[in-house]
């Protein structure tokens, strides 16, 4: 395992990953101890070298959708501190080098201590907003909207924040909007699902880079999938039928194809050894994925450590 994650560390991580690039590796791992050490010892990883990391399990969260997998992910986020630096960010460009250290800030007391009249300081943070992220052509509508109104509902004027819906819209990327109608006045029109989750992922993956972070870790664990003993499974866990794991390995193929499309993200994906042995929800059962991430030609008595998919 040590040597693995080594070229992990200085193959991707340092390198590949942080200048911009993404991609997909499958781990399989028999023991759940192996697993879990793998799992903090990638986190940590990530951590250490600028990463976002986000860790989902699939007996906790529903990794066949994509929209769930984006709600757990924005549920592990503060998007409070994501807007907190991209407004920072937004200073700086604009020659406060001393930005608030807490937020939401007041744009009154922003342009006393910089010596900028506060008509002036809103027009410029505005034109800003609107050429660094409204015109982000690389994050979807959707994405640069609910960007926009949380860092609104960041800074204060007069009497209020900028924007109130800062609460909805994050309420909006964590599923737990009740009715849509709330977000209306924000220009989000629909809830987050199938049709626009992937994008949405991505254009994180993006925001996440223009903050300051050199990329972003996906580790994903699909080892309850792989298992059909629904009787070990405590009642709070989930269980998935084959064609459920067929909709997860259509997921995963499609991360695979969409590695070049994707800017810094690192996906790992936790399996047991029923990935690769059990005909009925392995690998077996979806080609596709198979196809792009099992070795046609190889060395049986030496394993290659950089292979899209790796026994640990």
């Amino acid at each position: 395992m040590k040597p693995w994650l080594e070229l992990m560390k200085s193959d991707y991580f340092q390198t590949y990953v942080s200048a911009g690039g993404s991609v997909v590796k499958f781990v399989v791992a028999e023991d759940p101890p192996t697993r879990a050490s793998l799992t903090e010892s990638l986190g940590d990883l990530a951590d250490a070298n600028g990463f976002q990391s986000f860790i989902l399990d699939g007996s906790l969260t529903k990794l066949h959708f994509i929209h769930t997998v984006f709600h757990e992910i924005a549920r592990q986020l503060d998007w409070d501190a994501v807007a907190d630096d991209y407004l920072k960010l937004c200073l700086r460009k604009l020659g406060i080098a001393e930005a608030p250290s807490t937020f939401p800030a007041d744009l009154e007391q922003i342009a006393q201590t910089s010596g900028i009249h506060r008509d002036s300081l809103v027009r410029r943070l505005s034109s800003t907003l609107k050429e660094e992220l409204v015109e982000d052509y690389a994050m979807s509508y959707e994405f640069r909207t609910a960007m926009l109104n949380l860092c609104l509902s960041r800074v204060n004027q007069q009497d209020g924040p900028v924007s109130i819906h800062g609460p909805a819209v994050v309420r909006w990327l964590r599923g737990e909007t009740k009715h849509i109608s709330e977000l209306t006045d924000a220009k989000l029109f629909g809830k987050v699902a199938r049709n626009n989750a992937r994008s949405l992922l991505v254009s994180l993956a993006h925001m996440l880079r223009k903050i300051g972070r050199r990329g972003t870790f996906l580790c994903l664990d699909i080892s309850r999938y792989l298992s059909s003993n629904r009787s070990a499974h405590l009642a709070a866990d989930n269980c998935y039928t084959p064609a459920s794991v067929v909709d997860l390995y259509e997921l995963l193929r499609q991360f695979v194809d969409e590695q070049g499309s994707m800017e810094g993200m690192f996906i790992v994906i936790l399996a047991t050894p029923e990935l690769i042995s059990d005909s009925s929800r392995g690998l077996d059962r979806y080609q596709a994925l198979k196809m792009r991430i099992v070795d046609d030609v190889r060395v049986r008595s030496k394993q290659n450590l950089l292979a899209p998919m790796v026994r640990l």
